[in-house]
């Protein structure tokens, strides 16, 4: 008789009995390499590009703050009835 398998041992693989070849077949290997920024997971970049792009991001999310606030002040100065206009003093 026959041995059976050990356990975490590799079976041989098997043959499907129908094969519908009517259909193309993904190919994750055959897949065209793309260059970009982009095209990469962070944690697979450079510490030192992986820092350069949270930097950047960081400097974005600034400059929207910052936008914003300047924005706010500036629509606040302009509104009507604000506290410049009611004070009776010019800036």
């Amino acid at each position: 008789p026959q041995r059976p398998p050990a356990l975490g041992a590799a079976s041989a693989p098997r043959a499907p009995s129908t094969v519908d070849r009517s259909r193309p077949v993904l190919q994750y290997q055959r897949v065209a390499q793309r260059d970009g920024v982009f095209n990469a997971e962070l944690s697979q970049l450079p510490v030192w590009a992986r820092l350069g792009l949270y930097g950047l991001a960081a400097l974005v999310a600034a400059g929207l703050f910052f936008a914003a606030f300047k924005g706010t002040l500036f629509l606040k100065e302009r509104a009507p009835g604000s506290d410049s206009e009611l004070s009776g003093t010019d800036g």
